[in-house]
């Protein structure tokens, strides 16, 4: 699989399950705001990513030279930044998208 099919995989897993929950906030919850939905609802996934990715940077930063090899730690702390970007781009995105099915799931 290509970087655009792991982006792919990625933004569907954050997507779906934000809007699956902005869907069902907005009918369970009718006393919470419009923005409260639409902050709360896409943060689990995107929450586990910037886990991994801290994770990820602390192994990182505590790696012996040994294990780090040429250039093995410099590509995971990449890839880390990478999925954090990913990560927060993508929340933004799910944070839209919930409100405008919240709003229009409340008229």
């Amino acid at each position: 699989m290509t970087d655009v099919g792991y982006l792919l995989v990625f933004a569907a897993a954050t997507l779906l399950p934000a809007a699956l929950a902005a869907f069902w906030l907005a009918v369970s919850r009718p006393n919470w705001s419009i923005a409260r939905i639409a902050l709360l609802s896409p943060l689990p996934v995107p929450a586990l990513a910037l886990l991994a990715s801290a994770l990820i940077l602390l192994r990182v930063a505590t790696a012996s030279k040994e294990a780090c090899g040429v250039d093995a730690c410099g590509i995971a702390s990449v890839a880390a930044a990478m999925l954090a970007i990913c990560a927060v781009l993508l929340y933004l995105t799910a944070a839209i998208i919930a409100y405008a099915i919240v709003r229009k799931r409340r008229g």
